[in-house]
């Protein structure tokens, strides 16, 4: 016969499961958001120094945007846009860009 605490032992031990297999999947789409991030800024100050040219004033402005916006929030009224949303949305729609600026940062090693 199963007891109680057999029962909750199992309990515990798939939420300890669960739980590990989340903070997995979490801690790699942070990395991921912190990575593309840092990009972000790296390509703005390309632009804005001069390196990196071609690229669209629009684009600037959303790269601007985006990297004013995570580092000084207080600056904007508070909204619930969490910022790796914005920073996944500012690539999602800058990808074709984001990826011409990576290849080229690649070929400037």
């Amino acid at each position: 016969m199963v007891s109680a605490a057999d029962i909750n032992k199992s309990v515990k031990v798939i939420n300890q499961k669960i739980i590990n297999q989340f903070e997995n999947e979490y801690q790699d789409t942070k990395d991921k958001v912190i990575d593309e991030f840092k990009t972000m800024v790296q390509m703005l100050k390309d632009v804005l120094t001069g390196k990196y040219r071609g690229i669209k004033l629009s684009t600037i402005g959303i790269l601007a945007f985006t990297v004013v916006y995570i580092i000084l929030p207080s600056l904007f009224p508070q909204t619930i846009v969490d910022e790796a949303v914005l920073i996944m949305t500012c690539i999602g729609s800058l990808k074709k860009e984001f990826n011409r600026y990576k290849a080229w940062k690649l070929n400037q090693i």
